[in-house]
């Protein structure tokens, strides 16, 4: 896995190591895996090593020995929403599942991914963004582990907004608020539930529409919890339509989990270019579809 990046003119005068820790965020196994790898580390096509001093528009290429990936391309295809040399964002469907594992081997994001996405060599699979396997919409993915730290580190410290929008039981106490609940898990039913000693957990949300039985919610979700959204609805009573997990207590109208992740903004982490990328409205809320959504 080969990578090429350019010295910018910040970087003027310091090492290939302050390049590798502070622009890159290189781990120290990353970092010792480019030092024992033949023509890891290349300036200007010498190779050289992390105390080498690095000039602005120097061309830096990092190699690292491939790791065979067991994950088995699938020929079922995915919508690719954007793709470039380092990342790509791609549409998952409601029901498939984000990883193989043991039920699902053969056909599910990952594999799609690997079968769709173009990768410039050994194909690896790295998604920073997964959904479960019953909401649908934007997931976005690196296409080596380096992106793939960078993108991780950008989303821990909530630099990747991710917008929701889920069709909801009931109506919301406020047309905007928070929701603060720390959660946990119960890993003998694999679900999420409200704990005061459990992980911070903060959703907002914005009503969209409503009426006097459902009402269509945006939510930004400000840590990662499994499952937060769900939990974090039907806390408050207004549990997801479709969710036969958190919505037992609502009678189901519909048979799919009506929650999508609609919009993914970053700012990518090479080009520092502003990226904005929105999913297509599922037929239940295509009511929104003349509302401008932020």
């Amino acid at each position: 896995m080969q990578m090429r990046y350019t010295i910018e003119d910040n970087y003027q005068g310091k090492t290939v190591k302050q390049y590798l820790v502070d622009n890159l965020h290189l781990s120290l196994t990353n970092i010792i895996a480019l030092k024992s790898t033949t023509n890891g580390i290349v300036l200007n096509g010498k190779q050289v090593t992390v105390r080498h001093i690095v000039c602005a528009k120097d061309i830096l290429t990092l190699t690292l020995p491939d790791k065979k990936c067991n994950v088995l391309p699938s020929s079922n295809t995915i919508d690719i929403i954007y793709e470039d040399k380092y990342v790509y964002v791609v549409s998952k469907p409601q029901g498939l599942p984000t990883h193989p594992d043991r039920k699902y081997k053969t056909d599910t994001l990952g594999n799609r991914i690997l079968g769709s996405v173009q990768f410039d060599n050994n194909a690896q699979l790295h998604i920073v963004t997964r959904l479960d396997k019953d909401t649908q919409g934007l997931v976005l993915g690196a296409k080596d582990c380096i992106t793939k730290r960078l993108l991780t580190e950008m989303l821990e410290k909530e630099q990747i907004k991710k917008t929701y929008i889920a069709k909801v039981w009931g109506q919301l106490a406020q047309q905007c608020g928070t929701i603060d609940l720390p959660l946990s898990r119960d890993d003998s039913t694999n679900t999420t539930y409200p704990d005061t000693n459990g992980k911070t957990a903060v959703t907002h949300y914005k009503v969209l529409l409503c009426d006097n039985e459902y009402s269509l919610v945006q939510l930004h979700p400000i840590s990662g919890r499994t499952h937060q959204l769900r939990a974090h609805l039907k806390a408050v009573g207004c549990p997801i339509v479709g969710d036969s997990i958190y919505g037992k207590d609502k009678p189901e109208k519909s048979k799919s989990l009506c929650l999508l992740m609609y919009r993914l903004q970053f700012t990518h982490p090479y080009s520092n270019q502003q990226l904005d990328f929105r999913a297509t409205l599922p037929q239940w809320a295509k009511v929104l579809e003349d509302l401008n959504i932020d």
